[in-house]
Order: C-alpha cells, then sequence, then structure tokens
C-alpha cells in the first residue's frame, strides 16, 4: 500500500579545491576528511573524533552547527579543524572524501550532496546510509564501531586510485537515483501506473 521515493537532491556549484580550503582555512595539500552534519548526539561527533586520533597526518573538517559545538572545538586534536556552520559547496569542493559516524539517519540528504560532488564516503550503517552509499563501490557502510570506521577509512587515504575511482562511482550512483529528475520520473511513473 506504500511507495518510497527517494528525494531529488540539486548538485551543488563546485569550485575549485585550492579556493576552497583556503576559505575554510584548509591545508593547500594533502588529504582531507570532511564530516558535516547537526553537531549534536545522534550525529556521534565524539566517534568522530575517536576515528581522527588514529591519523595524526590527515586533516579532518567539522563542519556544521549544534549543541556539542563548543565541546567538539575543546575537544579536537591538532588535525582536526573544527569550522561550525559552513557552506555545502565550500565543504564538498574541499575534502577529498567524507566520514558519518551518526547514531540514526533518515535519508542523509548531506551523504548524497557529497556523492553527487563525487565523493567516497564512509559511514555508519543506520538509517538509509545503505541506500546512499553502495558499500565496496561508492564507499563503505559499517557498523558503528571505531576499528571499523578506521578500517574504512585507511583503505580510502591510503589509495588515491581507490578514491577516484569510488568518487566517480558515487557520482554516477547519486545522479541515477537521487536527482530531482530521478525523483520526478518516479513519481509520473507511479501516476500513470495507478
Amino acid at each position: 500500500k506504500w511507495i518510497s521515493i527517494a528525494p531529488g537532491v540539486r548538485a551543488l556549484k563546485k569550485i575549485k579545491k585550492s579556493e576552497a580550503r583556503k576559505k575554510l582555512k584548509l591545508p593547500a595539500t594533502g588529504v582531507v576528511v570532511g564530516w558535516m552534519a547537526r553537531v549534536t548526539s545522534v550525529k556521534n561527533p565524539h566517534l568522530a573524533l575517536e576515528v581522527t586520533k588514529e591519523f595524526p597526518e590527515i586533516t579532518f573538517v567539522i563542519a556544521g552547527g549544534g549543541d556539542l559545538l563548543t565541546d567538539i572545538k575543546a575537544s579536537a586534536g591538532k588535525n582536526v579543524k573544527v569550522v561550525g556552520w559552513a557552506d555545502s559547496s565550500v565543504m564538498w569542493s574541499a575534502v577529498d572524501l567524507v566520514l558519518s559516524t551518526s547514531d540514526n539517519e533518515g535519508m542523509p540528504i548531506a551523504l548524497i550532496e557529497a556523492q553527487l560532488a563525487g565523493l567516497p564516503v564512509v559511514a555508519t550503517d543506520v538509517g538509509s546510509s545503505a541506500e546512499v552509499v553502495k558499500s565496496g563501490s561508492t564507499g563503505y557502510i559499517v557498523s558503528k564501531n571505531k576499528s571499523e570506521l578506521i578500517r574504512a577509512l585507511t583503505l580510502l587515504i591510503s589509495d588515491s586510485k581507490k578514491r577516484a575511482l569510488f568518487g566517480k562511482a558515487a557520482k554516477v550512483h547519486a545522479q541515477k537515483y537521487f536527482t530531482v529528475e530521478s525523483m520526478n520520473k518516479r513519481y509520473a511513473q507511479i501516476y500513470r501506473k495507478m
């Protein structure tokens, strides 16, 4: 009696990586991992900080506002830049891959935007994350376990070719299933069928 239709998300305008990193005060070179969500307990930014400790040579950027923002800023290591609210198009232009540590999700729009920007994603297996991220081809879906997140991130941080391959696949997947056009087409199919 019911049908689920994925939301239509418009691809964000990308800018030059160097320009985006300058705006966010990030290093011009090297791999940068992005985390963008409400900085609140359900998104588990503390788990993200635990993961960052295992990659002292990698820059992480945490973006978003919320009740835990002050705490996260105070707890962040030297390799973590906590920027608070940030423009999504700037954020997804600046980073090389995405980390999501949520304890709960509905349909993660930020991860759709990231994939439309050609970014691979490492995310916890909650809500509809596994519909958005195809584990093993556009990123990795793992349990809410620090060691699994570290293992998945390591695979992408250490292999630029895999990052590029997954990023291309992420964009194709997101364009096929999560654009406004694909949503409209799905609605039209249902109305015609009825």
